[in-house]
């Protein structure tokens, strides 16, 4: 396993974790059991990716917050089957002073649009994202 697949699966391994300050919440409580594809793309070649509930590409490190979030913007209006998250290594995202980010790469996940929603509605039915801020509710969730 290479430096920046093994690094990203011990992020997987933290955002599954129960955080106290999300009452006892997990920042991703099915990545647990997901399967993941990871590997090293140029933004310009991120695709769907089948044979995996989660793909995690890592893109160039010397892209801006907002060219990531445009190209995700982008590729959602593209491929309407899939959902496309920015994870941007300086970008301060935190869920209720729980940092969401790896910190290190710059990604794009990318997830089977039906899949990702029928976890979203489970979710939904719980506290989790009380402890959301609006303005992060609204990029992630609304997005």
């Amino acid at each position: 396993m290479n430096t920046y697949e093994l690094d990203i699966r011990k992020w997987i391994l933290n955002i599954t974790q129960p955080q106290e300050k999300l009452g006892g919440l997990a920042i991703c409580p099915f990545a647990a059991t997901a399967k993941f594809h990871i590997e090293k793309r140029d933004l310009s070649d991120v695709t769907p990716y089948d044979g995996a509930h989660v793909a995690i590409f890592v893109v160039e490190d010397t892209l801006s917050i907002s060219e990531l979030v445009l190209k995700c913007e982008t590729l959602n209006g593209k491929y309407l089957d899939y959902i496309f998250l920015d994870d941007h290594k300086d970008e301060n995202s935190f869920i209720n002073g729980v940092q969401t980010n790896n910190g290190k790469y710059n990604l794009v996940i990318v997830q089977e649009k039906t899949e990702l929603l029928k976890a979203r509605k489970i979710l939904h039915k719980t506290e989790y994202y009380t402890y959301w801020s609006e303005e992060f509710y609204n990029r992630i969730v609304k997005g």
